[in-house]
C-alpha cells in the first residue's frame, strides 16, 4: 500500500501530493501520462533486467476460479461477466489488470512497451506486464487478485483505514460491491460506475450514478476520492486525478491492476489481501 504521492504522473516533477496535479482528459495527456508510466518503469527497471532479450509475457483471462476463487457473495463484477482478469506471465511471477476487452498476447517486454496505448486491449496487456516485471524485482508489490471472503476482508480493512483517516463523505469510482457495503455504514456514499446495467439503479441501497457523464459537481460534494485501479486500463484515471487536482480531494485507488503505477507515479493504493 502506497500512501504518500510523489511526482506528478504526466511530468514527472515532484509535487509532494495528488492535489498538486493538474492534467486534463483528453487524448494528448493520456498518450503523455502512459508515455511518463513506461519511461518511469524504464527508469526502475534500468540495468536489472534486458528488454532486448526475448522474454516472452503470456497474458491471457484467467477463469474465475482463479481469479477471485468462490466468495460467498456472487455480485463481483468477475463473477458477472462484465470484466475478466489478464493475467502475465513473466519468469513465473504474475501481474494482473482488469478489463472488459482482454486479448492474447506473447512477445518481448521491448515489443510490449512499443504497443499502441490508444488501445484499451494494448494498455491492458502493458499494465498487466509492468505489474509481473515489478513483482520480479520487488516482493513487496502485491500483484495477485484475492480470493474467496478476502475481498470482503479488504472491504472492511479499507473502510478502517479511511475512518480513521478522519473522511465523512466518499465518491467512489467503479462499484465494487463488497467495498461499496462496508462504506456506506459508516460513510456518506457516492458511487460511480460505467456499467450499464448498474447505472440509475439502486445496488444494495445505493444509487449508481453514470460514470460516462459529467460528475464535477459530486467531487464538490466529498472529502475523498476512491478509484478502482481498472481506471488506469480503461484511461479515466487522467481524468479522475485532474478532478481531483480542481477539487482539492484526497485520491486513493483499490486493486491489483494499480499495483506497480502505484510505486512508479506515487499514487496512493488501498489493497490490503493481495498476493
Amino acid at each position: 500500500m502506497v500512501e504518500n504521492c510523489l511526482k506528478n504522473p504526466v511530468t514527472g516533477t515532484d509535487v509532494g501530493n495528488i492535489v498538486n496535479i493538474g492534467i486534463y482528459m483528453n487524448s494528448t495527456n493520456i498518450i503523455k501520462f502512459y508515455q511518463n508510466l513506461i519511461d518511469s518503469f524504464k527508469n526502475y527497471t534500468n540495468n536489472k533486467i534486458s528488454f532486448d532479450d526475448k522474454v516472452y509475457i503470456n497474458c491471457r483471462a484467467l477463469t474465475i476460479d482463479e481469479a477471485i476463487g468462490n466468495p460467498e457473495r456472487k455480485d463481483y463484477p468477475l463473477l458477472q461477466g462484465k470484466e475478466v482478469l489478464l493475467e502475465a506471465d513473466y519468469k513465473g511471477f504474475k501481474g494482473q489488470a482488469y478489463t472488459d476487452k482482454p486479448s492474447n498476447f506473447n512477445g518481448s517486454i521491448k515489443e510490449i512497451l512499443n504497443l499502441d496505448i490508444n488501445k484499451e486491449t494494448s494498455r491492458a496487456i502493458l499494465i498487466a506486464t509492468i505489474n509481473a516485471v515489478l513483482r520480479s524485482l520487488n516482493n513487496e508489490i502485491k500483484t495477485k487478485h484475492c480470493k474467496d471472503e478476502e475481498p470482503t476482508e479488504c472491504a472492511h480493512n479499507i473502510c478502517n483505514f479511511l475512518l480513521n483517516k478522519g473522511y465523512k463523505k466518499i465518491l467512489m469510482i467503479g462499484f465494487q460491491p463488497a467495498i461499496a457495503d462496508a462504506l456506506k455504514e459508516k460513510f456518506e456514499l457516492i458511487v460511480l460506475d460505467r456499467n450499464k446495467d448498474n447505472i440509475g439503479n439502486y445496488k444494495n441501497g445505493i444509487l449508481i450514478y453514470d460514470g460516462y457523464k459529467n460528475s464535477d459537481y459530486l467531487y464538490d460534494k466529498v472529502d475523498i476520492v476512491l478509484a478502482t485501479g481498472s481506471t488506469l486500463v480503461n484511461g479515466s484515471i487522467v481524468d479522475i486525478i485532474d478532478k481531483a487536482t480542481i477539487y482539492n480531494k484526497d485520491l486513493y485507488c483499490y486493486g491489483t491492476t494499480i499495483a506497480g503505477a502505484s510505486l512508479l507515479l506515487g499514487l496512493n493504493r488501498l489493497c490490503f489481501n493481495a498476493h
